[in-house]
Formats: C-alpha cells, structure tokens, sequence
C-alpha cells in the first residue's frame, strides 16, 4: 500500500547538471502525508530492499494496549471490523500490510475452525461515529451489482473435508437467503428511487 503514496523508480534519475557541476543531490518527499525517513537519505538510489525498511511505525491506542496478545503467542494480527462490505474480494493484507503470507503461521501447528467466522453475517461499513452504513448499488451501478453471488464469506472453507458438516452447509444457504433477502429490498428501493429524492 505504501507503493500508492512513494512511487519507486530504480532507474537513472540523475539530471545533466549534477554529473557535470558534481552537485550532491538530497531526497525529499513531496507528500505532506508521509513522513522522511533517514534510510532514505542514506540509500536514495538503492531500492532492492525497501520492503525491509520500515517508513512508518505504527503504534496502538494506549486504551487497547491491556487487551493486547501476549507477545510470542500470535503472529500478525488483522482488522476486527472489515474494511469494505465486499465478500467476493479476498483481503489478504489488514490496515498495517500484516497477512498471513507475511508473517506465515507454523506449520507444524494444527488448524483449529471456532466457527466465529460463521456468525458473522454483514459486513457494514461504518462511519466516524460508528454508525452502519448500507449502500446501493443497485441504484448505483446496476451492471455490477447483478454480478455479486452476496454468499457469505466463510463458504469456501466448507470445500475441506475436515471442516465440513451439515450443520455448517444449513448455516451457510440460512445466511444467504438472509443476505438474498435484503438485496430484494434494495432493489424495490432503486426501482423507487428518483434523482434528488431524499427519501
């Protein structure tokens, strides 16, 4: 994610001038958003290891430091709330670019399925006061709404034979007629819906 903000660029980027006046020239990041790190400065034309350098560090609130894993117990972590109400878009890195594959569990370590996933219907995104939000996108962008299947997304685990049951298949067709259910009022709501109507 930080590619998006630092654009890298490992070919000659020396101007004329310098090579013939010998001027030394300084890296600056022109982003009021981004902090300078010194490793920029000491290595501003090698970029092969940038993923080890860290551009920012990131720190938890103070409030939920006691409620924190013990350390050595885990590895990684993740967002508890989703980033975007998109099931068929598989978000493999949290807000810090943690994920499994950079930060790889053991392997000689058994998988264990709790089933919390299960419960978890909806997706809402929320806003800065923690309220849900529910979008249309019916009324949106039609075409792209009709291509979403809206089945939860803990279904594909029911492919492994060790986490398969049946209680688990009537769960997941329960939650996806709720979820088809509420698509249905959506789009009656875009049929409805009028340019400037507030309602």
């Amino acid at each position: 994610m930080q590619d998006n903000n630092q654009g890298i660029n490992n070919g000659i980027h020396y101007r004329m001038d310098s090579i013939i006046h010998g001027i030394v020239e300084q890296p600056y990041l022109d982003n009021p958003f981004q902090r300078f790190h010194e490793s920029i400065e000491q290595y501003p034309d090698f970029h092969d290891d940038i993923d080890d350098v860290g551009f920012i560090e990131y720190d938890n609130w103070e409030r939920l430091k006691p409620f924190e894993a013990a350390e050595g117990t885990t590895v990684g972590g993740t967002s508890v709330i989703p980033m975007e109400d998109n099931d068929q878009k598989p978000i493999f890195y949290d807000i810090q670019g943690e994920s499994v594959y950079t930060n790889p569990p053991d392997s000689n370590m058994p998988v264990i399925d709790h089933g919390l996933d299960e419960l978890r219907i909806w997706a809402f995104n929320l806003t800065g006061y923690n309220q849900e939000i529910i979008k249309n996108s019916y009324s949106l962008d039609i075409w792209e709404a009709a291509k979403e299947t809206h089945a939860p997304f803990w279904g594909p685990k029911l492919f492994t034979p060790a986490f398969y049951k049946e209680e688990k298949l009537d769960s997941f067709y329960r939650q996806w007629n709720s979820r088809l259910g509420l698509e249905m009022i959506k789009m009656r709501h875009a049929l409805v819906n009028r340019p400037g109507d507030v309602e």
